[in-house]
């Protein structure tokens, strides 16, 4: 499934899931999150027809609802729309770098496209989408024009606000880069407190003192449950409120370094043999990362990762569905070799300077 816009993603109706098996019209506009199926269409052409031969400001009408869309069309049509949203994007936008990033669009796919997978697995048909022909992604490209519409840099995938900040560190793209950063270091931490919470509970009725600081340690001869609402390390737990996607509660009510002191004690804990605790934590620890998050350390968090050259982090967990991990991997290899092959085929266009410009008016 091809990330188009924020909550807009465009998918071959040949690969839609098995509750719109039912649904034999070629063209489909899906709802997830109500399971209904809001336009039907013959083809994209009379699709297309309903809007005056443009659909990009209904693109960006479903970017503002709120809810996930999903825009299932035919093979071609689908390279169509992606061939759009590139040249509206995109400096760098001849027919020979289009094919490119189609194929690497679809090579993301192929490699995700397995049982374990975020997508594909509750698809009809093979497993892999078919590999794609150079030459019908190029004459998908010669074949539409760009959207016409200017696109906030907000909406638009990660990926080119990545190749930009790593070409022009003070460019026109750095704070909506950095808010970026910023959205996706909560949800990362927050996806950890679930690792931190599932090794608390193991510990609840065995060792949990091992993992608490001095003086919030519990007493095991006493009612374990009854001593977790008071304490300042486990009262967390029963948080009804703590969830992936409540950011601004946990930003206004958490101290982070409860939960960094709990990851850390962890792992000094489980220290394999032949390495001292305090080793094996100065090799995995969670302190530097929330004491930068509620700093507002955004561009050292993203440093630190580029200097770890191991692709990119931020692209895990909850932005698995929406990143191209193919396209990042590259450009943090680019980069740390010293390239721009590869960064200079997601430059952004500089019409998005104004449209953020006037953003900030």
């Amino acid at each position: 499934m091809f990330h188009c816009l924020r909550r807009v993603y465009v998918e071959d109706t040949e690969r839609r899931p098995r509750e719109l098996l039912a649904k034999r019209a070629p063209v489909l506009v899906f709802e997830p999150s109500s399971g209904r199926v809001l336009e039907e269409a013959p083809s994209f052409e009379a699709f297309l027809d309903r809007r005056g031969g443009r659909w990009e400001r209904l693109l960006l009408e479903w970017d503002e609802s709120g809810t996930k869309r999903v825009l299932f069309v035919d093979r071609f049509s689908r390279l169509r729309v992606q061939a759009a949203l590139w040249k509206a994007v995109l400096e760098e936008t001849s027919s020979e770098n289009l094919a490119w990033l189609h194929e690497t669009a679809n090579k993301d796919e192929r490699l995700k496209a397995n049982p374990l997978g975020f997508s594909f697995n509750h698809a009809r048909g093979p497993s892999r989408p078919a590999r794609l022909d150079r030459g019908e992604a190029a004459e998908a490209a010669a074949s539409v024009p760009p959207i016409e519409v200017p696109l906030r840099p907000d909406a638009i995938g990660f990926e080119y606000l990545l190749a930009s900040f790593l070409g022009e560190r003070r460019g026109p793209y750095r704070d909506a880069f950095l808010r970026k950063i910023e959205l996706f270091s909560w949800e990362q931490i927050l996806q950890e407190f679930g690792v931190i919470r599932a090794q608390v509970i193991n510990g609840l009725y065995n060792d949990i003192n091992l993992l608490l600081p001095e003086g919030h340690k519990i007493d095991p001869s006493e009612d374990v449950e009854y001593q977790i609402p008071n304490n300042r390390y486990l009262s967390w737990l029963l948080d009804e409120n703590l969830d992936y996607d409540n950011i601004d509660y946990v930003r206004c009510n958490y101290d982070l370094s409860i939960f960094a002191t709990l990851y850390d004690n962890w792992i000094r804990y489980r220290a394999p043999v032949g390495r001292t605790p305090e080793e094996e934590v100065s090799l995995d620890n969670l302190s530097w990362i929330t004491d930068a998050i509620q700093r507002g350390e955004w561009e050292l968090l993203f440093d630190k990762n580029l200097q770890r050259n191991f692709g990119c982090v931020y692209v895990d967990n909850a932005m698995l569905p929406k990143a191209n991990q193919v396209w990042t991997g590259l450009l943090y290899r680019e980069h740390n070799e010293g390239g721009d092959r590869v960064r200079r085929r997601l430059q952004l266009k500089a019409r998005l300077v104004a449209t953020h410009a006037q953003e900030r008016a």
